[in-house]
This record gives C-alpha cells, sequence and structure tokens, in this order.
C-alpha cells in the first residue's frame, strides 16, 4: 500500500516491512466533512444527539465532548476534554471501546460531572451506532468516490454531524492497537476499495523491532 499523506501516523513505518505497492493508494489528505441531518433518517440524529458535548463549571471552565471512532468495520469512541484555567488551554485525548467506561475514564482524571443523563442514553447509542455507521459509510460511498476512508470520526454539531480523517496516533489509538495490525487492517480495507486479495507475512525482524528488541537481543554475550 503506498500512502499520500502530507503527515506522519504511527504506523507509517510498516509500509516498509510489508513493501510499498502502488497499485494500492491511501490518499490521506481527505477534507473534513460537514453533513447536514436532513439527509439521513431521524436514527442518526437520535443516536448523535445522545453523545455527551457541552461546557461543564467547577472551579474551571471544562469542555467535554465524545466522538464516534470507525476504523475497518471496528467502532470505538474517543473523548475530548478542554480546560480553560486563567487563560491556559489544556487537552487531553484518549480512545476506548466501551462506553460504559465513560464516567469512570472521567473521574481518574479528576473530574466531577453529572453523567446521569448520559448513562441513561447508552443503550440507545449502542442499539444503533452500527446502523448510523453503516448508512453515514454508503453516504459517502456514493457522494465522495474519491476520498479514501477507511476510518474516520464522527461527531455532531447543532443541525449537522462532521467527518474528519484523524492523526491515530494524536487519540492514543496506538494503546489499543500495534501498528502493524493497524497497517494490515487498513490496507486490507483498501484492497476492497481496488477489488485486490492480498495477504502479506510481516518479516520477523520488523516484529522484533515493533516490541523494543534489535538484532543483537538475542544474541549470546561474550
Amino acid at each position: 500500500m503506498y500512502i499520500l499523506s502530507c503527515y506522519k501516523d504511527y504506523y507509517d513505518s510498516m509500509a516498509f516491512a510489508y513493501g510499498i505497492d502502488k497499485k494500492v493508494v491511501f490518499n490521506r489528505k481527505s477534507p473534513s466533512i460537514n453533513i447536514s441531518y436532513g439527509k439521513f433518517d431521524p436514527i442518526i440524529f437520535q443516536c448523535l444527539s445522545c453523545l455527551p458535548k457541552g461546557k461543564y463549571y467547577s472551579n474551571n471552565h471544562t469542555y467535554f465532548e465524545i466522538k464516534v471512532l470507525y476504523f475497518c468495520d471496528e467502532i470505538y469512541y474517543i473523548y475530548e476534554i478542554t480546560t480553560y484555567n486563567n487563560d491556559k488551554e489544556t487537552i487531553q485525548i484518549g480512545t476506548f471501546i466501551n462506553l460504559s467506561d465513560y464516567e469512570s475514564i472521567i473521574k481518574s482524571l479528576g473530574y466531577k460531572i453529572n453523567l446521569n443523563y448520559f448513562n441513561s442514553r447508552i443503550p440507545t447509542i449502542i442499539d444503533n451506532i452500527t446502523s448510523v455507521i453503516n448508512k453515514v459509510k454508503v453516504y459517502l460511498e456514493e457522494i465522495y468516490p474519491d476520498i479514501d476512508l477507511p476510518y474516520f470520526t464522527l461527531s455532531k454539531e447543532n443541525n449537522s454531524f462532521t467527518i474528519d480523517l484523524p492523526i491515530l496516533k494524536n487519540i492514543n489509538f496506538n494503546l489499543l492497537k500495534d501498528n502493524d495490525i493497524c497497517y494490515q487492517q487498513i490496507e486490507m480495507e483498501m484492497n476492497k476499495k481496488y477489488n485486490i486479495e492480498k495477504t502479506v507475512n510481516i518479516e520477523d525482524k520488523y516484529k522484533l523491532t515493533q516490541y523494543g528488541f534489535d538484532n543483537q537481543s538475542f544474541k549470546k554475550r561474550k
């Protein structure tokens, strides 16, 4: 797979391990896409409206938001917490799998907010999120056939939602998925676009370096 991009991400080095195939091009220069709710049925509006987004006030002014992350047929969630204190901005970002973990994540970061409203709506989100993602994907493939989105974030605005291609390292996705697995899944997703069936085995030397070893690690010391 050949990656066309103006920035680096944590899985990029695996292209050298697997070999660069210019028949399969992943264009990472996809723009941000804003779509009106009116283009979809109410289930999308209902589901995305359940995601927390807003300002909470304690000692500081704090802004919380959850985004949905679609990654190669898998669904994750991103929390973004922005705190303003004496004109200083602090941003904390992370990716997690289970929505029910969000409250414990917030508490572990030292924030005390009432999430009863959100917690009561978790079943609605879980029941509908797969349907929402599938409908968004079909729409994107029809309207934007030249844009590559093997993964994307989905966040709500007032009367619309926004789709972005994130830098996965910046949302700490590397803590959930190793770089070789991440690369393989993206390449398989791109192969579907080009109707290519391809299995590539990674060389052992690249697997070793991924986990902190080198070519001296297992040699007998004299």
